[in-house]
């Protein structure tokens, strides 16, 4: 979808750039896209593939949300879905990093709420992985990796120096560069995070909250109406380091 499913698409060149890629400026695709939308790419590889796909969402949940609404029958076909999104709350870094338009919301989720909280209620296997996880402070690199990655060839390594020289042009460190990545560790190596059951809703009102995901951490009156997930609480940040630096430089 080219926006989100009820709203206009805010646009953030601050801390994204004007290109949404830290002014990377990558050239065009080469390889050629699928004759499907979006939305039916989705719906045609999960029924071709029962039980086998696995949903990595590093943007907002647009096109799997109209997928579920369009095609029901597929969401007890998929895998699971790992995602970059929301906050919940559980340690000092997670609002603080707010990412979205409103105090408390992360990006992906505040671009198209509604989505967002089409795919939290489907009843999906689902693992949120949020900035309270994917924006910790200990998540830096070394004088020598940025050195390392100066001198390396790879447009890989060209690629995350770049990034993490816009964002500390934003006053941001360098961690914000590679909170996508911390996901994509997750769904390669589920070790790499700690992740716990948590009742979770999205905010879809406008005003001060919109967007914000909601985690019902009581052990009394939970609202158990809303949809129970799993969240990310904790992650092995040495090692999750060493692989993505090994796998950039390899």
């Amino acid at each position: 979808m080219a926006r989100p499913m009820v709203r206009q698409s805010p646009k953030d060149p601050f801390t994204h750039g004007v290109d949404g890629q830290a002014e990377n400026f990558l050239p065009e695709p080469k390889t050629a896209l699928s004759g499907l939308h979006a939305v039916d790419l989705i719906i045609e590889t999960i029924r071709a593939n029962p039980h086998e796909v696995s949903i990595l969402c590093t943007a907002p949940m647009t096109n799997l949300a109209v997928a579920f609404i369009k095609a029901p029958e597929i969401i007890p076909l998929v895998e699971r879905v790992v995602a970059i999104s929301g906050m919940f709350g559980l340690n000092e870094y997670a609002f603080l990093n707010a990412t979205g338009d409103s105090p408390q919301s992360e990006w992906n989720v505040f671009v198209d709420p509604e989505a967002a909280d089409v795919v939290y209620r489907s009843g999906v296997p689902l693992t949120l992985i949020g900035l309270d996880v994917a924006t910790h402070f200990c998540v830096n690199f070394s004088q020598a990796e940025l050195t390392a990655l100066e001198q390396s060839p790879r447009g890989e390594a060209r690629f995350l120096r770049q990034a993490i020289r816009f964002v500390n042009s934003r006053g941001f460190e360098a961690y914000c560069t590679v909170i996508d990545c911390l996901a994509l560790g997750y769904a390669i190596d589920p070790t790499l995070i700690e992740t716990k059951p948590f009742h979770v809703g999205v905010e879809t009102k406008d005003g001060l909250t919109l967007g914000m995901t909601v985690r019902d951490g009581r052990h009394h009156h939970i609202w158990s109406e809303l949809p129970l997930v799993e969240v990310g609480v904790w992650a092995d940040y040495d090692r999750f380091l060493k692989q993505l630096m090994s796998l950039i430089l390899a």
